[in-house]
């Protein structure tokens, strides 16, 4: 009688197991299309904060250097912003290179993130949880009223949760592999570059870093790790620090020739 039963239900569990990955990329092309489709639409913001959703804030910079060639307007509000989001007004100035300025143009990469994000999700999780399981935190994800609001205006706060949930991919594997670390750092770095307010992470993926189950008792393993990914966090840094000083000097030899230059003139 119990094997009977058991042999039953057998075509149930293999219907089951056909028709969750089906159901679950169904459910990121719906997701994917609500992000994507009409994004010149005029979005009803509700009540949220203007400074969260000032679309123009955020793709300023970059609307400037692809129309003008340069940045026009110098005024403080805007070059915080700059400084805030500067690897999202590069990924917003690639966008008008490649498509022309627009309001398309400029929700095409949030819209892209949003989507991604069910993808990742989706790859992340699939071996991690059940497929009932995957299917529903996949629908919560895709159909978020928020999430899909998020997604369809130009501001950095999607495409920094795509680098933050890209750096949980990597660091949080069982036995993580020094490769791995050192990529989940670079990934945080992006994150930060994306959104400067996305730096607190650093703390907590640190601790995760830290705390990770390993193979050696002692706790050397966990110093190693948390350098390797530190390492990955601050390459860039040091990359564009080492950049900055020398296009400093570069402007400063520049300066001090054109002093030498006007010395006979000023000195007369």
């Amino acid at each position: 009688m119990h094997c009977h039963s058991v042999s039953a239900a057998d075509p149930g569990l293999r219907l089951e197991s056909r028709l969750a990955p089906l159901l679950a990329l169904t459910v990121v092309l719906a997701g994917s299309v609500l992000r994507l489709a009409y994004l010149d639409a005029d979005p009803d913001y509700g009540s949220c904060a203007g400074y969260i959703t000032d679309e123009g804030r955020w793709v300023g910079h970059a609307r400037e250097v692809a129309l003008f060639g340069r940045v026009v307007n110098t005024d403080w509000l805007l070059h915080l912003h700059m400084f805030l989001a500067p690897l999202f007004q590069a990924i917003s100035y690639i966008a008008f290179e490649l498509f022309g300025v627009s309001i398309w143009s400029a929700r095409l990469p949030t819209a892209i993130a949003g989507s991604v994000v069910l993808g990742l999700f989706w790859l992340a999780l699939r071996r991690a949880v059940t497929a009932p399981a995957l299917v529903v935190g996949l629908s919560l994800l895709a159909f978020d009223v928020d999430l899909i609001e998020l997604s369809r205006v130009s501001v950095p706060e999607m495409a920094g949760m795509l680098a933050q949930l890209a750096v949980y991919a990597v660091v949080v594997t069982p036995r993580a592999t020094s490769p791995r670390l050192f990529a989940g750092g670079l990934l945080l770095a992006a994150a930060v570059a994306v959104k400067v307010t996305n730096l607190p992470m650093l703390i907590i993926f640190s601790v995760i870093v830290l705390t990770s189950p390993i193979e050696e008792p002692n706790g050397k393993r966990r110093g190693r790790n948390l350098f390797t990914f530190w390492a990955g966090f601050l390459l860039p840094l040091l990359v564009i620090v080492s950049l900055a000083v020398a296009c400093c000097r570069a402007s400063a030899g520049v300066a001090q020739s054109s002093l030498r230059l006007l010395e006979p003139f000023l000195t007369r």
